[in-house]
């Protein structure tokens, strides 16, 4: 499982930062280490437990859907990342999230397929 060290290749809205991310190829077992790097991630967070209960079967359930897509699993991959508003902590409202997922392949067509998996975690209210 890789931990990328920036988010380089994010443009981070203004609404919008990366708080934590991580890549693995497909031809792993790395899903297995995901519960470990998401509770590590609700506990730097200070998520409440009802939230990360949710969190981690709605990464997992994407992981598997993408995984159902693979074709050529040493040339694709899966990235997870995880946005925060930036206001995240300036509200005192419950802690809500919403899920995108796509497969994006580079320009050129020998790149990597890429199955993108971002999180977007916010305060309602």
């Amino acid at each position: 499982m890789n931990f990328p060290s920036n988010s380089s290749d994010y443009l981070s809205s203004e609404n919008w930062s990366v708080f934590s991310e991580v890549s693995f190829p497909c031809d792993t077992d790395s899903p297995k280490d995901l519960g470990s790097w998401l509770s590590e991630t609700c506990r730097r967070l200070y998520l409440p437990d009802d939230l990360c209960s949710k969190l981690l079967p709605s990464v997992e359930n994407a992981v598997r859907r993408a995984v159902e897509k693979i074709e050529t699993p040493l040339r694709e991959s899966i990235h997870i990342v995880i946005f925060l508003s930036i206001n995240a902590f300036q509200s005192q409202g419950t802690w809500g999230f919403f899920q995108i997922e796509k497969t994006m392949r580079g320009q050129d067509a020998g790149e990597e397929m890429v199955h993108r998996i971002s999180l977007y975690l916010y305060r309602e209210g």
